[in-house]
C-alpha cells in the first residue's frame, strides 16, 4: 500500500479545510472574538444567550433538538468546572443528532457519566505522560514528525496546517491501531463523512 503520509495527496485539501468545516459545524468566525469574550467574563462568569449571540455572530443551530431552548454561556474556569461535574443538571444527552434508526451519535466527548468514565477509563491510560513520552514517541510520534520535516526541507515555504498538523495525528492514532499506508486517510475520510451524514441512513450516504 501507498505510504501517504508525505504524498501530495489533493484528499487532505479536502479533509482538512478548516474553514470549510467550521462553517459546517457552525464554529466559522471571520474576527477576532478573544477581546470581546474577555469583556464578557470581566462582566460575569455565566451570560443568558448562545456565544454567538453574544458576539453578535450571525444565527447557527447544529443540534436540531436544541432549537427553541434557552441557552447559557459560561465563560470561566470554576464555572465550567461545576457545569461539567453536574450532569444531573447539565446533560449532553440532548446534543443527540436524531436520526431514523436512533442510532447512538455521541462521541466519548459528549457523553454523560458514567458512559463517559467507562469509554475514557479504556483509552486514558495510553494519553497519560508517561506513555505519551514513551510508548508514543518512541512507536509513532518520532518518526512521523522525523519524516515530515525531511520533506519541508528544501522547501522555502510551507502550510504548516496542512503539512503538519494535518498529519501527525491522524497518522498517530491510525498507526497506533495497526492501519498503513493510505488507511490513515481512508479512515479520516470515513469519520468526516460518518459526521456530516449523522441523520442519513447508511446506504443512503455517499
Amino acid at each position: 500500500m501507498e505510504d501517504v503520509l508525505t504524498a501530495d495527496d489533493p484528499l487532505y485539501s479536502k479533509l482538512y479545510d478548516v474553514a470549510s468545516e467550521a462553517k459546517h459545524m457552525g464554529n466559522y468566525v471571520e474576527i477576532d472574538p478573544f477581546p470581546a469574550i474577555h469583556k464578557l467574563r470581566a462582566e460575569a462568569p455565566v451570560h443568558k444567550g448562545r456565544l454567538r449571540e453574544l458576539l453578535g455572530l450571525p444565527y447557527y443551530n447544529r443540534h436540531p433538538l436544541m432549537e427553541g431552548r434557552q441557552h447559557w454561556t459560561v465563560l470561566t474556569y470554576e464555572a465550567c468546572e461545576e457545569v461539567f461535574r453536574d450532569p444531573t443538571t447539565f446533560s449532553n444527552h440532548i446534543s443527540h443528532m436524531p436520526n431514523e434508526r436512533n442510532e447512538p451519535t455521541l462521541s466519548v466527548l459528549e457523553m454523560d457519566p458514567p458512559l463517559h468514565r467507562a469509554f475514557r477509563k479504556t483509552i486514558q491510560p495510553k494519553f497519560l505522560m508517561p506513555e505519551a513520552l514513551g510508548w508514543w514517541r518512541e512507536f509513532t510520534i518520532d518518526s512521523i514528525v522525523e519524516r515530515l520535516i525531511d520533506r519541508l526541507k528544501t522547501r522555502d515555504r510551507a502550510d504548516l496546517n496542512m503539512e503538519i498538523c494535518a498529519r501527525i495525528p491522524v497518522y498517530t492514532i491510525t498507526t497506533a491501531i495497526g492501519l498503513e499506508g493510505d488507511e490513515a486517510l481512508r479512515f479520516r475520510h470515513a469519520h468526516v463523512n460518518s459526521v456530516e451524514n449523522a441523520g442519513v441512513a447508511p446506504e443512503l450516504r455517499l
